[in-house]
């Protein structure tokens, strides 16, 4: 029995060293000594203690909240959208929350966090409730604190995730960390159901406060129904046609901008060509228009054009998409396409099927599509015009890898690569 003991403590005190760590191996060595002095029972149960201490002690200071500066949404915006939110990215915040948020965690979301969503001058905050796994009431109440705090700042507030988790959503309701009526009335809040919703909803306000004007708007003003029930009867067909013809090429000229430094932002004549040509486009486009939640196109079918965004919103579907073809854009989940942004123009040009659901937002959409046969004569006709079509093309395409970059970097100088910086124009 002495051998048998003997080979039991060594395996325990003197082998055990090496697979655990060190604090692991200190606990050990406390709860042999409790059993040598208490006895076993009350020895083991000082042990049980002491690792409630030691875990307490070590998961109170996990980092239980992640504060990302400059997060980009996946939403498909136009050019000069784009180019007006790498200046913006500073204001946007998000502050991802983590694991069970007890008692112990409180401080990291009170104090600390305020200071550092002041020191970086933030006015839009994104509360993540994503990876949240559940929450006491001092924790609720320390964020209470911080809501209020960030109210005071005018700063605006998105809560994603935390609908699905009525515990979490019910502990902030009754702690006063949850968004008033109010708030959600007069835009100061939102709820959402994932962060990328919330980003996009803090990049509009953004937007929107820096007097950024929407995606094909002129210098002088311009009237363009957003539905045919909506025009007036009496409004002269000749006046609507060249209002819409302006727009979209306002809006098709955001993708086909000069870049910093090139001649052609001089050459007054090639601007007027240009232009010149940007309106014929615009006179071969299809007006279209869906109700809300009503598909554009489904994943699977055939690619016989590609479309610009003229107003409302639209956003891909995920459901449809793993549904109907697995791909990229199932994993990624859902996108949001501004006005100005252009829907299936890479299935187009690789002359494919759909690899992805696009469907009308909740106010529906208006669009200008450009059919496989319209290219097709435009290539006859006039091949500088095709040109231009394939450079509408490129810059979107550009403008999506951008975006794309939203789903795998959040925040910092990760979330835009150099190279895809340098393609936007102040």
């Amino acid at each position: 029995m002495a051998f048998f003991g003997v080979d039991i403590m060594l395996d325990w005190l003197v082998h055990s060293h090496s697979k655990v760590s060190l604090p692991e191996y200190g606990l050990l060595l406390l709860t042999f000594l409790f059993v040598m002095f208490l006895g076993v029972i009350e020895g083991c149960a000082a042990g049980v203690a002491a690792s409630a201490v030691i875990f307490i002690i070590v998961y109170s200071s996990t980092p239980a909240v992640d504060v990302r500066v400059g997060c980009s949404s996946t939403a498909m915006r136009s050019f000069d959208e784009r180019a007006a939110l790498l200046k913006l990215r500073d204001q946007l915040a998000c502050l991802e929350l983590r694991g069970y948020l007890f008692f112990g965690a409180a401080l990291q979301v009170s104090d600390k966090l305020l200071r550092e969503v002041r020191e970086q001058g933030s006015k839009w905050v994104v509360l993540d409730f994503t990876h949240v796994a559940g929450i006491d009431s001092t924790s609720a109440r320390a964020l209470s604190k911080l809501v209020v705090a960030l109210k005071t700042d005018s700063v605006c507030i998105a809560y994603c995730s935390s609908a699905g988790k009525p515990q979490v959503q019910r502990l902030l309701k009754e702690n006063g960390a949850f968004p008033l009526d109010e708030d959600l009335k007069f835009g100061r809040a939102v709820i959402t159901d994932n962060v990328d919703e919330a980003l996009a909803w803090c990049e509009r306000g953004a937007l929107r406060e820096a007097n950024v004007p929407p995606p094909g708007t002129p210098a002088g003003p311009l009237i363009l129904a957003s539905s045919p029930d909506m025009r007036s009867r009496s409004e002269d067909p000749k006046t609507s046609e060249a209002a819409r013809r302006r727009k979209l090429t306002v809006l098709l000229r955001e993708f086909v901008a000069p870049l910093p430094g090139s001649l052609r932002n001089i050459d007054e004549e090639a601007v007027r060509e240009e232009t010149r040509r940007l309106e014929n486009l615009a006179a071969r486009l299809e007006d279209r228009y869906f109700k809300p939640d009503e598909a554009l196109f489904v994943a699977g079918e055939p690619c016989h054009d590609f479309m610009l965004l003229v107003s409302g919103t639209a956003v891909s579907d995920p459901a449809a998409n793993s549904a109907k073809k697995p791909s990229i854009w199932a994993a990624a989940g859902k996108f949001t396409f501004e006005p100005g942004s252009l829907l299936g123009e890479v299935d187009f040009h690789l002359g494919g099927e759909r690899s992805y659901t696009a469907r009308a937002g909740p106010e529906g959409c208006q669009v200008a599509a450009l059919t496989r046969a319209t290219v097709e004569r435009i290539e006859a006709e006039d091949p500088r015009l095709a040109l231009l079509v394939q450079r509408l093309a490129l810059r979107s395409v550009c403008l999506l890898t951008e975006a794309t970059v939203g789903l795998y970097v959040r925040g910092g100088a990760g979330t835009s690569p150099p190279a895809a910086q340098s393609q936007l124009r102040a």
